[in-house]
């Protein structure tokens, strides 16, 4: 169960399951969040709640008609769409206007608040999607449509702040739904830096959701085996981008366009990708990005035993490539808004400051501009400090190590 902070509770929240202090309920799923009741949590010097729920926020009308103990009539009263708004006492967040404020600190990660906790929010959401995939059950558009509208919302603010979750691969729960998650984070901000549309920017962002669905619907000894797949098997795991292409555009009656992009996903620069070998100019561009950042996220956050790589190590596998798997210019643009250093990489510097990429250079690319976390005297720094390191100005520091968030988050205990 997740803990939640008695202080960050707010009138007309209400959780889907109970909520308990200790081993005793203290609420009832479903009961909504009164003033009395964080009173009476204060006055009983109860400092944090247990639960397993994702709080949402009533709509106004529900919350002016809820029975006197507090419950929710379901029958005369709805509760706003889960998706948009799954609101929670950690951000501010209003999908339909311009207010998002996001905050950043390595206790967001411990604790489980500010930025880190709609990163977390968006992969629940997602991964509750994939249960009805896997089930085989009648699939919800709208559903998918409020998550893709959550991630283009996100992806105005502060990017760099979910690059550095994904560098972090902390959250080891939720699999396809994390991977999936970070995929659509880092092609979409390939997409933006390449001026695609907003038409073929919601595109991507679905097909990245969507692109490995297909592995849902197929037998789970190929996922449990130790060891390598036959080729029989290898060739019956190679069928997910078609099963993932038939959810999107026949269950889920996504565009075609959609669609060619999930089925394009594992398609190959130079033709010797699957499952249609195509190559060059005859892939449509938003798969070709898809391909990229499919590929990045697999390097930092693989999958099984296979070794993570820090963001500089995975940065250097993609540079090497030489036009065999990418598109080039696609590489180009994602190393331009990544870096070498990508943003939001946590490094330490030759003078023995632990810090933050918060800005790269194209031109100079290993001058990134640094945030100090931690100073060259071993002194935390807070993140409303703000004191920076520019490397450009800075000649006679340099990076001396890119550090893993788990490495990071050791340093700061």
């Amino acid at each position: 169960m997740k803990s939640v902070a008695v202080e960050l509770l707010k009138p007309s929240l209400i959780f889907p399951t109970p909520l308990y202090i200790g081993n005793e309920i203290f609420l009832p799923a479903k009961t909504l969040i009164q003033q009395k009741h964080i009173d009476d949590l204060r006055r009983r010097g109860v400092k944090e709640i247990l639960t397993d729920g994702i709080p949402q926020r009533l709509a106004s009308s529900t919350v002016e008609a809820v029975n006197p103990d507090g419950n929710v009539d379901n029958t005369r009263h709805k509760l706003a769409p889960s998706a948009v708004e799954a609101l929670n006492p950690y951000v501010n967040i209003d999908l339909t206007g311009h207010r998002f404020k996001l905050d950043f600190s390595p206790a967001d990660v411990k604790d489980l608040k500010g930025a880190y906790y709609v990163y977390i929010l968006l992969i629940e959401q997602l991964h509750s999607f994939f249960n009805t995939v896997s089930k085989g059950r009648s699939l919800d558009k709208h559903s998918l449509e409020r998550m893709v509208g959550f991630m283009l919302q996100i992806m105005r603010n502060h990017p760099e702040k979910y690059i550095g979750f994904i560098l972090g691969g902390e959250m080891d729960e939720y699999g396809l739904a994390k991977r999936s998650v970070n995929t659509a984070i880092l092609a979409a901000l390939t997409a933006k830096e390449l001026k695609l549309s907003h038409h073929r920017l919601f595109h991507i962002i679905t097909g990245a959701f969507l692109h490995d669905a297909g592995l849902l619907r197929l037998p789970d000894h190929l996922f449990e085996k130790v060891g390598a797949l036959s080729e029989e098997e290898v060739k019956q795991m190679r069928t997910h981008p078609m099963i993932s292409f038939q959810i999107a555009v026949k269950e889920l009656a996504c565009p075609i366009g959609v669609g060619e992009i999930i089925l394009q996903h594992h398609e190959h620069w130079n033709g010797n990708g699957y499952p249609n070998h195509l190559k060059g100019d005859t892939l449509d561009i938003c798969a070709q990005i898809l391909t990229v950042a499919e590929t990045f996220e697999a390097l930092v956050n693989p999958k099984r035993n296979h070794k993570s790589l820090v963001g500089y190590e995975a940065m250097r596998v993609l540079l090497a490539d030489h036009g065999r798997r990418f598109n080039p210019r696609i590489a180009k643009a994602f190393t331009m808004i990544m870096g070498v250093y990508p943003l939001g990489s946590i490094v330490k510097l030759s003078n023995g400051t632990v810090g933050r990429i918060v800005e790269t250079r194209t031109k100079a690319p290993l001058r990134p501009k640094i945030q100090v976390v931690i100073d060259e005297n071993n002194k935390p720094h807070k993140e409303d400090e703000k004191i920076f390191i520019d490397l450009l100005k800075e000649k006679d520091i340099e990076v001396a190590q890119a550090l893993n968030m788990k490495e990071f988050l050791g340093t700061t205990q």
